[in-house]
């Protein structure tokens, strides 16, 4: 009686790292490289912790002209590299840097789309609002209750202000002054395209 149940156990146990085996090698190259995501800033450490959806994060390069670091507001500068704007409302705009300590010339992952747990700002934030680039270099300002040229984000925890402060942030695609949401060469159209644009549907 107990060695028949003996070898009924040694038999699945066969089976088991069998299937197991299989199963390993259909998951290679399958399977994420979690050194591909190293620099993406833990829960833990206040970051998001994850790449997101395939539109959600990339790596641009920076060519900001100085070290940027989790949270500051960038735009594109160049083909996948990104700087930082003075100008309000900017519809350049195309995230949100997720990495820290980002050097000149090396890249960061930027989120596009999704939630961000820090966002870089300048003055009073009340959650709820939408967020714009504002006049200080790199931060984001509370841009009010409708969704106007330039918006990029909907602010999700408040900043007291003023001076400089951080909020999470759901972040997207700004919108431009013709109703349409642009990030880069995409649009998602609200409205019209514009003269030139390409249409784009998720």
């Amino acid at each position: 009686m107990v060695q028949p149940l003996f070898e009924d156990i040694r038999h699945l146990d066969r089976e088991i790292r069998r299937l197991k085996s299989r199963l390993d090698a259909v998951m290679v190259g399958t399977l994420l490289n979690p050194s591909e995501f190293a620099g993406i800033i833990p829960p833990s450490a206040g970051g998001s912790g994850t790449a997101g959806s395939p539109l959600g994060v990339t790596l641009w390069q920076n060519q900001s002209g100085a070290v940027r670091s989790q949270g500051v507001v960038v735009v594109e500068n160049g083909n996948r590299t990104f700087g930082v704007t003075t100008t309000q409302a900017n519809p350049l705009v195309i995230g949100v840097l997720d990495d820290n300590a980002i050097a000149v010339g090396a890249n960061g992952r930027v989120r596009h789309v999704g939630y961000q747990s820090a966002v870089t700002v300048q003055g009073a934030v009340v959650a709820g609002q939408y967020l714009r680039t504002s006049t200080t270099s790199g931060a984001a300002e509370d841009a009010g209750t409708i969704m106007t040229s330039g918006c990029f984000g909907i602010a999700l925890t408040a900043a007291a202000g003023p001076g400089a402060g951080v909020v999470a942030a759901y972040v997207f695609p700004p919108l431009n002054s013709g109703g349409v949401v642009t990030k880069g060469r995409w649009y998602v159209s609200f409205g019209s395209i514009p003269v030139g644009g390409e249409s784009y549907t998720p």
